[in-house]
């Protein structure tokens, strides 16, 4: 019965990692870019306009990406039906809320910079891109849905190949600064937009809308609203109150190191593009299922954080042709990088007991977790910025993404319990710990730290093994 799981799921959730850290990733891989060739304030001002499409993405989406999950697996509808009426629907809904951007955009303009000097209409920008990475993002769903990770993996091969090439020519031949960086976003878009169009024109019809169906996605959909946003909110308002009570130069400097932690980010995202179709098909054995894959997954996290905390300080001295992985006026934000990982790595943990919200029925809970998530990094912000700088606003983040993870491990003990392996986990996390605690309490030579690594990654080797020889009793392998 697993065989099956072993060629599908990790060959799936590897290749659709992959596709994603091409294709969401790309703001790492810029890195280089947007750190070398960028003042402080101008990558300030893109780390912005990146915040605003990230709080506005879940808006042009309205949890109909996650209605469609839903219905496209139902036998009592039509699959073109369900396929015409979700990517139509969005369309018209997209370029409505683009056209509504475009009308007040001069207004909106100064909420990214209040600089009189610059005339950028930076919100019309903003509206092209939605526009079409919400369709874009709709048809990612189907993609996901038909199992098809290798197409996945060839947009995000194309995604970040134009990308690189787009933002190296506007920022650094033609001199366009912030501006440079949001047209080659723009240019992105449409093209990876355009070339998806073809895996999904021949599945939908205009006279396939269903308005009934479409009501009781939407209705469906409408509860997962909320918590999108207040996601973005947890994750990306930071930026909003660095600017407010530092400002764009410090933005700047939060967004680089940001960045470089949200590797995590990358990969817990990648693991859900795959986990999530997977869980909401299974009937039979759920606990042992889910605890099998969660375990390993943890312990992966786990590692992928410790080694990324060990190892990030490194990545700046990383020099080509006299350019710095990381440019030099850039790398007082590293130091924010282990409080975003850690961050991510309790969303994780939050991530793999989410197939209750599904499976039970349990979405509006999902809203409670978010909105405590939400209020907590707020108040967090807003007490520690002052304080500690950029510095607070990595701690009041993953803080949130504690509490977030703490409610919904209590609240599956009920819904849907799950068998982890609590001993390798442990074991584990113990180990990191003191990897961390001596690499930052000790000055260890970097051959002896390398020693340290290898010796860790067999660790976790032997851990994985024992989760699979643990679950042989309950699974039939």
């Amino acid at each position: 019965m697993l065989n099956n799981f072993k060629t599908s799921f990790w060959k799936n959730t590897l290749v659709y990692g992959v596709g994603f850290l091409l294709l969401r990733g790309i703001s790492f891989f810029l890195l280089p870019i947007y750190t070398n060739f960028l003042s402080l304030y101008e990558a300030g001002v893109v780390f912005i306009i990146y915040t605003i499409l990230a709080f506005l993405n879940p808006i042009y989406a309205y949890g109909m990406n996650a209605s469609l999950f839903k219905f496209y697996n139902n036998e009592d509808n039509n699959l073109k039906t369900v396929l015409s009426t979700s990517l139509y629907s969005v369309a018209i809904s997209s370029f409505v809320f683009s056209l509504l951007i475009v009308l007040f955009s001069h207004n909106l303009d100064k909420l990214i910079d209040s600089n009189p000097e610059n005339h950028i209409n930076w919100f019309l920008y903003i509206a092209i891109v939605l526009f079409f990475d919400a369709i874009s993002n709709r048809i990612f769903v189907v993609l996901r849905l038909m199992e098809k990770p290798f197409y996945f993996l060839f947009i995000g091969l194309i995604n970040i190949l134009l990308s690189l090439i787009c933002n190296f020519i506007f920022i650094h031949y033609y001199q366009l600064a912030s501006f440079g960086a949001v047209l080659a976003l723009t240019v992105v878009s449409v093209v990876q937009c355009f070339v998806l169009l073809p895996i999904i024109i021949n599945k939908i019809n205009y006279r396939s809308i269903d308005y009934d169906l479409f009501k009781k996605m939407f209705s469906f959909a409408l509860p997962f609203l909320p918590s999108a946003l207040l996601f973005i909110v947890i994750g990306f308002s930071d930026r909003w109150f660095i600017k407010w009570y530092l400002d764009l130069h410090a933005v700047g400097l939060y967004g680089a190191g940001y960045k470089l932690g949200s590797i995590m980010g990358l990969a817990v995202t990648a693991f859900n593009l795959n986990w999530q179709p997977y869980y909401l098909k299974q009937k039979n054995n759920r606990k042992y299922k889910f605890g099998k894959i969660g375990s390993n997954i943890i312990i992966i996290l786990i590692a992928v954080f410790t080694l990324l905390v060990l190892a990030y300080e490194y990545f700046i001295y990383i020099n080509i042709g006299g350019y710095y992985l990381i440019g030099q006026h850039f790398w007082g934000g590293l130091t924010v990088v282990p409080f975003v990982a850690l961050g991510y790595l309790f969303y994780g943990i939050y991530i793999i007991n989410m197939p209750s919200l599904y499976l039970k029925n349990k979405q509006n809970w999902g809203l409670v977790f978010w909105s405590f998530g939400a209020l907590i990094n707020i108040a967090g912000n807003i007490a520690l910025i002052p304080i500690l700088g950029i510095l607070g606003a990595s701690i009041a983040t993953a803080v949130a993404y504690f509490v977030m993870m703490a409610m919904m491990v209590m609240k599956n003990r009920v819904w849907l319990p799950i068998k982890f392996a609590v001993v390798p986990i442990a074991m584990i996390s113990c180990i990191s710990l003191l990897l961390i605690i001596i690499k930052f309490t000790t000055t260890v030579p970097f051959l002896l730290l390398l020693a340290l690594v290898f010796i860790y990654l067999f660790t976790i080797y032997v851990a994985l093994n024992k989760i699979k020889t643990m679950y042989v009793v309950y699974l039939d392998e």
